[in-house]
């Protein structure tokens, strides 16, 4: 028999609204479920006691002690509780089945997942398909935020859909009957679980020193990782975490913020009336939301995308916003849209992409600074989202229902939280598993999203193949070498499988909607579950060096490429006439010496590791070429630029180090002197008055000095981001001998101002 709640009658009796139901009820209701063991309270974690003091009737101060701990779902329960609710989307094999599985039938379904290596015995392949078909992989998620004023890290895991595992869509239609069942929307099961993330720690230069000079390089604060707390030396296969690897590419925030910072900057860099139209579309997409999601971005592009003809006349801002659409479409795509041609597409989109940002905005930028437009979110697009899409498809990556659990926990602790630090965690983790269960009842907003975003994408034209201009790959040869080595596996068939090239040095690669999917010469795709990252790297500088040493044809003229000895040498091809000695491509035009990807050429002398005997000759005009380093023991014996001082040199410990800095002259040198004779008779007046005075010349001349370094060490930086695509940091720094000795004298430079100072 069905009991009905009471209905509360608004005036007039036309408008009714369910009673809210008893908060007793609702507490009885929770403990009989926990008492059945239909929710659960977990286990109690890193438990902590603190101290609180308040204020008594009588105005006294009283202290009491209260303990919060943290709670977590066992991950063996979740990983079962999870198995049990797909069990029913997996394909199950027994024992007995594998063993009378044939020789065609195993090479048959390791070729379907691509997973076949040729020269295997049949015991192996059997026992390497038991293996795959019976290992699932979780994604772990985990976020901090402020909850009732006080921080908490929320860790929840599920788990990645994998065709060697579970059915595709059209197996599960078949076998059940059922139409339109999205898998990977199912598979979507999160739970909160212990903290596996893993950090590195600092290298180098402490923190302390690397706060000032490398904040724009630095990402977040980095520690390290929990389960490596109380052993730091241990390794991740120890802890049982060795193939745990970090995506660098969220679809959530890369290309929601990537979004927002290309319309915030593009108005400003179009002509008067133009730069309006595209306002007045902006705000018409977004302008009168007061919270906008990365949905809202993505369907205002598209808006914008589609209206850009008509309003822009620039063609590469019209192609600068439909790759954008490309990429935002691959990046939200499900597994069975993974193909070849989608790999390579994004590739050649965010490459593209990366190249029209740089023609259309440069870097003198109006709205944002050009940190962050070409921060972390463009180059986790333009770097690391088709290396990914290689090994693992975007929607798998997408986060957007972690995200918001962050809303559902706040809502929770709004309306049932005493805001006691105790009560907070223990009430969420109870709650939540109820709000899971009523989440089964109702339908997926992130499936709607993509519903509204798919019809909005159904209007613009039908993409075609990637051409990119002759004129355009001079410009940026450098990067797009780097970009043929990125898909070197789709140039190993030739000519004519995956691009074409014209007479005019046009290069169009055949990834278009109407362009087969995959060619029988390849490339295979590989997975997450038998690959990495780092073996994608090593596989395709692999097939990059097989592209020259088998002589294939490439859409490149001038190849830079290191000799045996580790030179870098530029090597001219001819498409017609390619030869190969000795294992070295000759093709009879000369190799030249160029410089690498810091600028600076190769360096014949050994490196010291201190800074302090490194003597550098520098020429401060802000060119980023090096000269050649010599090497010596420390800095007062390095060479005179004079050759009428002799053998003299700084003997004091601020003498070496403004030698350092300045070079030699008989101005420090003077100085020098002064300074030993003041360290002999400190309480001398006379000579403490010219010491003073030598180091108040000493003071102008380094302060100019230190502004002439980091005027070059910002230029050098800003000449290496169009070179190698990134921002430089402290590893490429160093590995500039030219860059590396100007960060030296720099700081040298500021810790004497410092010192010279507090003298006065």
């Amino acid at each position: 028999m069905r009991v009905r709640r009471k209905k509360l009658r608004g005036q007039g009796g036309e408008i009714t609204v369910a009673t809210p139901q008893n908060i007793d009820k609702v507490k009885a209701e929770i403990r009989k479920k926990i008492s059945s063991g239909e929710y659960t309270v977990g286990q109690q974690i890193a438990p902590r006691k603190y101290e609180k003091m308040a204020l008594n009737e009588n105005g006294e101060i009283v202290r009491s002690e209260f303990v919060v701990e943290g709670r977590k779902q066992p991950l063996v329960e979740i990983r079962e509780r999870t198995l049990k609710s797909q069990e029913k989307y997996m394909r199950q094999r027994c024992d007995d089945e594998y063993d009378k599985m044939t020789s065609e039938s195993l090479i048959t379904c390791l070729k379907a997942i691509n997973e076949y290596h040729e020269d295997e015995n049949v015991q192996s392949m059997r026992d390497r398909l038991k293996d795959i078909e019976r290992t699932r992989h979780l994604k772990v998620w985990h976020d901090l935020s402020t909850i009732a004023n006080h921080g908490h890290l929320v860790f929840m895991v599920s788990s990645l859909y994998d065709p060697a595992i579970h059915y595709l869509d059209s197996e599960h239609q078949n076998l059940t009957g059922c139409k339109n069942t999205d898998l990977q929307t199912k598979l979507k099961k999160d739970e909160l679980i212990r903290e596996l993330n893993a950090r590195g720690i600092y290298e180098g230069e402490s923190k302390k020193e690397l706060e000032k000079l490398l904040t724009e390089e630095l990402h977040g604060v980095q520690r390290v990782p929990a389960l490596l707390y109380n052993n730091p030396t241990a390794t991740m296969e120890s802890i049982n975490c060795d193939k745990y690897e970090i995506l660098s590419f969220e679809p959530l925030h890369d290309i929601g913020k990537h979004i927002k910072n290309v319309l915030a900057e593009l108005p400003f860099h179009l002509p008067e009336k133009e730069a309006a139209a595209v306002k007045e579309v902006i705000n018409y997409s977004i302008g009168g939301k007061d919270t906008k999601r990365t949905f809202d971005y993505r369907c205002a592009l598209i808006i914008l995308a589609k209206h850009s003809s008509k309003i822009v006349t620039s063609n590469i801002v019209q192609q600068l916003l439909t790759t954008l659409v490309e990429i935002q479409r691959i990046a939200y795509s499900s597994e069975s849209e993974k193909t070849p041609k989608s790999v390579l597409r994004l590739h050649n989109m965010t490459w593209y992409h990366g190249i029209l940002c740089r023609e259309v905005f440069g870097f003198k930028l109006k709205e944002l600074t050009t940190r962050k437009l070409y921060g972390n979110y463009y180059h986790n697009i333009t770097s690391h989202a088709a290396m990914q899409h290689r090994l693992i498809n975007g929607k798998a990556c997408n986060v957007e229902e972690q995200e918001r659990i962050f809303n559902t926990i706040t809502n929770i602790t709004k309306s049932t939280s005493s805001y006691h630090p105790s009560h907070i965690i223990g009430n969420i983790f109870i709650r939540l598993q109820a709000e899971k269960q009523m989440q089964a009842f109702q339908g997926s907003s992130s499936l709607n999203q993509e519903t509204s975003v798919s019809k909005l994408a159904d209007s613009l034209s039908p993409y075609g193949n990637t051409i990119i201009s002759g004129d355009l790959i001079k410009k940026h040869i450098r990067s797009w070498q780097s970009h043929l080595e990125r898909i070197s596996d789709f140039l190993l068939p030739g000519k004519g499988s995956w691009w074409l090239e014209d007479e005019s040095g046009n290069v169009e690669f055949l990834d278009g909607e109407k362009a087969a999917s995959s060619h029988t010469g390849g490339p295979i795709l590989h997975h997450f579950r038998s690959s990495s990252f780092t073996r994608e790297e090593e596989y395709l500088q692999k097939c990059w060096n097989e592209c020259l040493k088998n002589s294939a044809t490439l859409p490149i003229k001038d190849i830079r490429v290191e000799d045996r000895h580790g030179q870098l040498k530029v090597i001219r091809r001819s498409l017609e006439e390619i030869n190969t000695t000795n294992g070295n491509i000759s093709v009879g035009i000369e190799e030249q010496s160029v410089t690498d990807s810091t600028g600076c050429s190769r360096v014949e002398s050994s490196v010291v590791s201190d800074p302090t005997t490194l003597e550098k000759t520098i020429n401060i005009t802000g060119s980023t070429s090096c000269s050649r380093v010599a090497v010596v023991e420390n800095p007062g014996t390095a060479m005179p630029n004079s050759g009428t001082m002799g053998n003299d040199t700084c003997v004091t410990k601020l003498g070496k180090g403004i030698e350092f800095v300045l070079g030699k002259s008989a101005e420090v040198l003077e100085f020098d002197k002064v300074r030993q004779k003041h360290k002999q008779s400190p309480s001398d007046k006379f000579i403490l008055g010219k010491f003073m005075k030598r180091v108040a010349v000493m003071e102008v001349k380094i302060s100019k000095q230190e502004r002439l370094l980091r005027a070059e060490l910002g230029q050098w930086e800003n000449d290496f981001y169009p070179k190698n695509n990134k921002v430089a940091t402290q590893e490429d720094i160093t590995a500039c001998l030219h860059a590396k000795a100007l960060r030296n004298k720099l700081k040298y430079a500021k810790a004497i101002l410092m010192k010279v100072r507090n003298k006065k």
